[in-house]
């Protein structure tokens, strides 16, 4: 019965402060409501439709830690701002057919896939070289496009026992630790989507740029908060 008694406490302070924490939210989107209708600052305007939507993305997320049910539709548009295209059973059957025909060998499209993609798993032992050069390659090609801070750097780290191939912490002042997983089979077009996804021009140049541009240059303080489920991720 204690145990009991217990998780029902655990609970209630939970509605209590789900409630306090939506109520927090609902006054920050009142507070916004001026920025948002003005429409002779055009910054300021998206500024504020920006931190509106994060917000909005807060309260979905408070809701849902707090237990109430919603739609994948409803917490794609309240969390990431978009609505996801409907795609009909047959949409993905005639995809199936196209890879058939394009497979080769014999047996299932699951098995011709997998027996193609296993010619191109990296030996653990080759692994370092390929990420390094990868992220070698994929920054000098990132510069001659953009801009980037001049003390920008990255840290390279491997790790086991996570559910990803690769991660990035950035650190702030434009750098990053970027970790990759040593325990997941890896296949060279996987591993060079994902350094360059995590590193250049993924997520360490979109971070390094936004703390520059935005947080930095233009003293847009929200930017130094970067929710996970937010539109920001979305973009990101």
């Amino acid at each position: 019965m204690a145990r009991i008694h217990l998780n029902q406490l655990q609970l209630n302070k939970l509605f209590f402060r789900k409630d306090r924490f939506l109520k927090a939210a609902d006054n920050l989107q009142a507070r916004l409501q001026p920025f948002i209708k003005n429409t002779t600052d055009a910054s300021l305007n998206n500024r504020a439709k920006w931190i509106s939507s994060q917000l909005t993305a807060f309260s979905r997320r408070i809701k849902m830690f707090a237990g109430d049910k919603s739609s994948f539709d409803q917490q794609a548009k309240e969390l990431f701002g978009v609505q996801p295209p409907p795609y009909s059973e047959e949409h993905f059957r005639s995809l199936l057919k196209q890879l058939e025909h394009i497979l080769p060998g014999e047996g299932s499209v699951f098995s011709r896939f997998q027996n193609l993609a296993n010619r191109f798993i990296i030996p653990n032992q080759k692994l370092d070289t390929v990420i390094k050069t990868t992220i070698a390659e994929s920054r000098q090609r990132t510069k001659e496009y953009f801009h980037l801070p001049p003390s920008e750097d990255f840290r390279l780290e491997y790790v086991a026992g996570k559910s990803w191939t690769g991660y990035n912490w950035y650190q702030g002042n434009y750098e990053s630790l970027l970790q990759f997983n040593t325990d997941v089979t890896t296949f060279i077009d996987r591993i060079i989507d994902a350094a360059s996804h995590e590193g250049y021009p993924g997520h360490h140049v979109y971070n390094s740029l936004l703390e520059k541009n935005l947080y930095r240059d233009n003293g847009w303080s929200e930017i130094s908060l970067y929710p996970l489920f937010s539109p920001q991720s979305l973009i990101a």
